[in-house]
């Protein structure tokens, strides 16, 4: 594969209800190698298989925040870090500061089956931030955690240029306030519980077009600690364009030399099968 667009094809395949409504940018006319098109076509992926499994599907962006330029943007709280490799830095800086610090609070998807939801966010996962109450740069490619934002929220309230979030986890509402400004540490003006509370994920999946074992070892070493998630195997996946089956966790390798978007959107599929049904079932 020379380009993106078999990428970009078969995601189109795996998401056809939702394709034409998302406003992709340049993700499909990018390089193979910087993994952006890859890790979307994942994500589609990974949305059918759960509908596969009997999920209802909803992208909350699109459904309720009406913002379907926002659904490429990473899941991450702004902050004076700088802007890091996965999104481009231009489209960040041309949006308002307080949409930015909204949006990257809507997961990209909401899984729901018998009365259970489930977050899917992508290079991100601000609310386990918040309510960690830790700093670090690491960022998954692809989390799912357990609940959802509850109806109505998050919300922007001008007077105050804030930001109310309220979120469902684990038969409790975690909630607070951001202040929408860019800061060196996540402007956090309350939260409850006030100690914070530890999110556990149900499932982190790492693409990668072409990674080592090394590479690969150290990033999920270092989630492990992140996540507080131990020695929990099933709640990690790989898929990559290389072969890491050699690794103690669930690895899928995806044939990317290949033009053929169908053949392309059937092997994720295969793959998102298996680990939807790791994570969340």
């Amino acid at each position: 594969m020379n380009n993106c667009k078999p990428l970009g094809e078969a995601t189109k395949i795996l998401l056809p209800s939702y394709y034409d409504k998302i406003s992709w940018g340049n993700i499909w006319s990018r390089k193979l190698e910087s993994g952006t098109a890859f890790e979307w076509a994942i994500t589609a992926a990974t949305l059918k298989a759960a509908e596969k499994q009997g999920f209802s599907v909803s992208i909350p962006l699109l459904t309720e925040f009406h913002a379907p330029d926002y659904f490429v943007l990473r899941n991450e709280i702004p902050q004076t870090h700088g802007a890091q490799v996965g999104n481009s830095d231009t489209m960040l800086r041309s949006k308002p500061l307080n949409e930015r610090f909204l949006y990257c609070l809507v997961p990209k998807a909401i899984l729901e089956k018998d009365g259970k939801y489930f977050s899917l966010f992508r290079e991100g996962c601000p609310y386990h931030k918040i309510m960690n109450g830790k700093s670090y740069l690491e960022r998954t490619d692809i989390i799912i955690v357990p609940g959802k934002p509850c109806v109505g929220f998050p919300q922007y309230s001008q007077s105050r240029n804030e930001i109310i979030f309220q979120y469902e986890y684990e038969n409790q509402i975690l909630e607070g306030t951001l202040i929408a400004k860019t800061s060196p540490y996540i402007p956090v003006k309350k939260r409850n519980p006030k100690g914070g509370i530890d999110i556990l994920a149900s499932g982190i999946i790492e693409c990668s077009v072409n990674k080592t074992v090394e590479v690969a070892s150290e990033q999920l070493s270092r989630y492990k600690s992140i996540f507080n998630l131990g020695d929990q195997l099933p709640c990690f996946s790989l898929v990559t364009g290389n072969d890491l089956s050699s690794m103690p966790y669930d690895t899928h390798t995806i044939n990317l030399n290949t033009e053929d978007s169908e053949q392309i959107a059937k092997e994720l599929l295969a793959a998102s099968l298996i680990i939807v049904k790791n994570f969340l079932l």
